[in-house]
């Protein structure tokens, strides 16, 4: 667990996920984002990117994060 790292979905994020019991998240080495598979597909070409920073940002800058992605 010393060397787990946490990933943070908003809940849109979620809704792209929510209907697969397991979810698969990748990290590569040296990338700034989680990979979340979305179903579709398991090409990491094909992946959603999370930032892997958001447990050092508010939730507003989450959501900010976030609704600046839809534009």
């Amino acid at each position: 667990m010393q060397n787990s790292q946490l990933a943070i979905l908003t809940y849109n994020e979620y809704l792209k996920i929510n209907n697969k019991n397991p979810i698969t998240i990748n990290l590569e080495k040296r990338k700034k984002n989680f990979g979340l598979f979305l179903g579709y597909s398991k090409a990491r070409k094909d992946t959603y990117p999370i930032p892997r920073n958001r447990i050092e940002k508010s939730f507003k800058d989450i959501l900010n994060e976030n609704n600046t992605k839809k534009e």
